[in-house]
């Protein structure tokens, strides 16, 4: 290495290191989408765990589901609803619905990633988090159907797998895709 000396003979200090302009407005512009999103996630999240609880996002996503599969000839589907996490019996099969089964999560990190890009207008945004939350309820309600259709059809080996698959997928499918979709709308010149 080849270091530089002063007419003293001594190390020279390197150089600072300067970011331009752009790139500073860059950093800002990603600090404050960070700073926005985690204070409205911060904020949704735990409104949510105290006005409705855990329990009642699991017992719409485990109602919702039984109708589902009712519909599609899984039988009649009994719900605990007084039990945490809910329980599910399909067809003599206990099926637990966790709060990270409703994909609340999923849902909420993209509507609230939505919410915090600025330089989009305040309605597409808005529009874009309403349809956030329900691509995300409904492709979680997917998710679940094939999950438990799974569950009654084949070995548990292959209903695991199934799951752990969907589970991954739907935060690539729903945070990802959604995302990338709904900002190419939001940003396109008419």
């Amino acid at each position: 290495m080849n270091e530089k000396k002063t007419k003293q003979g001594k190390k020279a200090r390197p150089e600072k290191f300067k970011l331009n302009e752009k790139t500073k407005k860059e950093i800002f512009k990603n600090a404050k989408f960070l700073a926005a999103w985690l204070i409205a996630f911060s904020l949704i999240y735990y409104s949510i765990s105290f006005t409705i609880g855990f329990q009642g996002i699991e017992s719409l996503t485990a109602g919702t589901s039984a109708k589902i599969l009712e519909s599609f000839g899984a039988g009649k589907v009994k719900v605990n609803f007084d039990r945490e996490p809910v329980l599910m019996q399909v067809q003599g099969r206990q099926i637990e619905i966790s709060e990270l089964c409703t994909g609340l999560l999923e849902t909420l990190m993209l509507a609230v990633a939505i919410l915090a890009s600025f330089g989009i207008s305040w309605k597409k945004r808005i529009y874009g988090a309403i349809g956030a939350v329900i691509f995300g309820f409904a492709f979680n309600q997917f998710r679940i159907f094939v999950s438990v259709m799974q569950i009654l059809n084949t070995d548990a080996l292959t209903a695991e797998l199934t799951h752990d698959v969907f589970f991954r997928l739907s935060i690539l499918i729903v945070i990802a895709g959604y995302y990338y979709f709904w900002f190419r709308k939001a940003t396109e010149k008419n």
